[in-house]
């Protein structure tokens, strides 16, 4: 274990890789860069949505952030394959929106896509829907 700098020096340098305190806060701050959200690429926008279920981008939630996030919503039928609306009933606050409304228009999202639906219940038109996609 022996090294080439003896341990003043290596104190040295040390020392002069830090900022005097005063240096340090006289430097100027600057705000950070503006982000336009609508601009990110589509991949990383459905990356994002994959992370919500399919109840709440249906009923606003990211899905309302911008027209651009709205439209990779509605057209990306991989966010729709597994449709799970089990425990929404009650979260459904809108009163004009129906569960059964939500799981038509995530199974159209699907454009024929929907591999698996869980839900608390589900008539027999649903089930015809389901079938027939």
């Amino acid at each position: 274990m022996h090294s080439s700098s003896s341990p003043a020096a290596r104190g040295q340098h040390k020392a002069a890789r830090r900022l005097p305190l005063k240096a340090f806060l006289s430097l100027p701050l600057q705000p950070p860069a503006k982000r336009d959200w609508a601009e990110l690429p589509l991949d990383l926008i459905v990356y994002v949505l994959h992370l919500l279920s399919p109840v709440e981008l249906l009923l606003g939630g990211a899905a309302g952030v911008c027209r651009s996030w709205r439209r990779a919503a509605r057209d990306e039928p991989a966010l729709w394959r597994y449709v799970d609306t089990r425990g929404y009933a009650s979260r459904c606050v809108r009163s004009h929106v129906t569960m059964d409304a939500l799981v038509r228009a995530a199974v159209r999202h699907a454009a024929g896509q929907c591999v698996a639906f869980w839900g608390d219940a589900a008539d027999d038109c649903l089930v015809c829907l389901l079938a027939q996609q």
